[in-house]
């Protein structure tokens, strides 16, 4: 169009990788663009510029765009809660894996024939602690008694203590005290929300942990 800068063909690049990544918001810097919305035209897959975005697209309506930045890990996103709650956690994990894979969700229910295994607690602590993006914890009263519950807690209180705090996000049910939490730790008050709410607020910070990764020259791992 007339008097409109057209865009730099030199910047089209697809990113592979996270080291390509990085010198591709290096580039985007030195063009005076904002480096984390030039990390996710980046990430596109090829051939999908200037047309509608589709049913698959993490792009089209409904879904959010997750791939602003590679995957370091095996999971995006990881869930954990007591088992009163499977058949709304349930509906949020199926959403949740619509939009970025099955096999990228931590959802016991997706894995059954890896979880059937002796020393399962260790091997899911080691999931939760180093293989995930976004751990979702949806804390109640019945979380705290649980032992499954209890284990993946040790897991995600040391992250929380740790300098990967951000990767956890805490939803609630109900007040109930929850040891290792204190007033001053945020979450997401569930109330009448919908699983698609959910699953959509999850999203949302996986995307948000995605840009900051990619504005600080930092990958998701």
């Amino acid at each position: 169009m007339r008097g409109r800068k057209q865009p730099d063909p030199g910047l089209a690049i697809h990113v592979d990788d996270y080291r390509a990544l990085k010198r591709a918001a290096k580039l985007f810097r030195q063009k005076g663009a904002n480096p984390a919305a030039g990390a996710a035209a980046i990430a596109k897959p090829p051939g999908t510029a200037g047309r509608p975005a589709g049913p698959g697209d993490a792009g089209a309506a409904g879904a959010m765009d997750v791939t602003i930045a590679p995957q370091q890990k095996r999971f995006r996103i990881a869930l954990s809660f007591p088992g009163e709650h499977r058949p709304f956690v349930e509906q949020v994990a199926t959403r949740l894996a619509e939009s970025v894979g099955f096999d990228k969700v931590l959802y016991d229910k997706f894995h059954e024939a890896e979880f059937a295994r002796p020393n399962l607690d260790t091997h899911l602590q080691r999931l939760y602690h180093d293989e995930t993006d976004l751990i979702a914890v949806f804390l109640c009263a019945e979380y705290e008694q649980k032992k499954w519950c209890g284990l993946e807690w040790r897991a995600i209180r040391d992250l929380i203590n740790g300098p990967q705090a951000a990767t956890v996000m805490l939803l609630r049910f109900d007040k109930s005290e929850i040891p290792g939490m204190f007033p001053t730790d945020g979450y997401v008050w569930i109330g009448d929300r919908t699983p698609d709410d959910i699953a959509n607020l999850i999203l949302e910070r996986l995307r948000i942990n995605a840009e900051g990764a990619v504005a600080h020259g930092k990958s998701t791992a």
